[in-house]
């Protein structure tokens, strides 16, 4: 009797474990640790030479913004192991339906993304990487709850925001997570 009753307890817990486990590896793990390093404005022609906007934001003498934040670099593992497509949501932080531009995340010159140029033989060398972001001085806001709602224009070299950032990914088959928030203050000082 006691051995069916300890066979009724070690079966669903087996396979609550297994469910655990399964879970586990198919989750992304995301960046608990971002923090601000610092911002600062460049011409476009600094943008990483992978980047599709680079020529064209560097044709109109454009700038960008980079902001380059820290956190651990396991984040990239978990890129590659979950081919995820990795990305910056930018949004500003006292109106958070208008989301702005971003470019990156890169680690130096290589995107942190599954389909990047380099990231399958990139490893890091230190527990925490640098990502840039880097966001165009000009462009129109995005609402987060109607894509194609029409949004005024920002310029962020004439105007000081705060931004609210987090570093994302996804994949088609519905794995998906994202960082920590920080809070960036980027543009013109008053």
């Amino acid at each position: 009797m006691e051995r069916i009753q300890l066979r009724r307890t070690i079966v669903p817990l087996g396979l609550l474990l297994l469910l655990f486990l399964f879970v586990d590896a198919c989750v992304p793990k995301p960046i608990t640790d971002l923090r601000l390093i610092g911002v600062s404005r460049m011409p476009a022609s600094a943008l990483p030479p992978s980047d599709d906007l680079r020529d064209t934001l560097a044709d109109r003498g454009e700038a960008v913004w980079r902001v380059s934040l820290t956190g651990n670099s396991k984040w990239i593992r978990e890129v590659k192991q979950h081919e995820l497509n990795s990305y910056a949501t930018v949004l500003r932080c006292d109106e958070p339906d208008r989301r702005v531009l971003s470019l990156g995340p890169y680690v130096g010159r290589i995107p942190v993304t599954y389909y990047g140029d380099g990231i399958q033989h990139y490893r890091p060398r230190a527990r925490t990487v640098q990502y840039d972001i880097y966001l165009p001085e000009t462009g129109r806001y995005r609402s987060e709850k109607n894509f194609n709602a029409p949004m005024p224009r920002y310029d962020i070299g004439k105007q000081r925001m705060a931004l609210c950032i987090r570093i994302a990914g996804g994949a088609m088959h519905g794995a998906y997570n994202r960082s920590d928030e920080v809070r960036v203050e980027v543009g013109k000082i008053p």
